[in-house]
């Protein structure tokens, strides 16, 4: 019988999270994707992405010097790609015979910056 009830307190804790997800404002999954958007678009920056291409709708400039190629805006990118799709563009060297450069990151930052431009519509 104890058995039983360490068995229905641990499911109870375990169940509590996820209640208040759904409950209360901010814990559910707007909270994540404005957590994951604010890594990615940290990432975005870190990886230097931001040296040919911007963000306009969100406030992001490019910010070109002398050595870089202006790249598109990518405001509106996951209007015509997916996630794969860009993370595929990502993992080549070169795309449709545009030198771009080799990501530099972790296959996880890839997935979570391909994930997050894919949202951009």
């Amino acid at each position: 019988m104890q058995r039983l009830g360490t068995l229905l307190f641990l499911s109870a804790m375990l169940a509590l999270p996820l209640l208040l997800a759904s409950l209360i404002p901010g814990w559910g999954a707007d909270a994540w994707a404005a957590g994951t958007a604010g890594g990615a678009e940290e990432l975005f920056q870190a990886q230097r992405c931001d040296l040919c291409h911007g963000i306009e709708k969100l406030g992001i400039p490019a910010r070109q010097t002398p050595a870089t190629v202006a790249g598109p805006d990518l405001s509106q990118v996951g209007a015509t790609r997916d996630a794969g799709s860009i993370t595929g563009y990502l993992r080549e060297r070169e795309a449709g015979g545009e030198e771009h450069g080799a990501w530099q990151g972790s296959p996880q930052e890839l997935e979570e910056l391909s994930a997050w431009l894919a949202t951009l519509e």
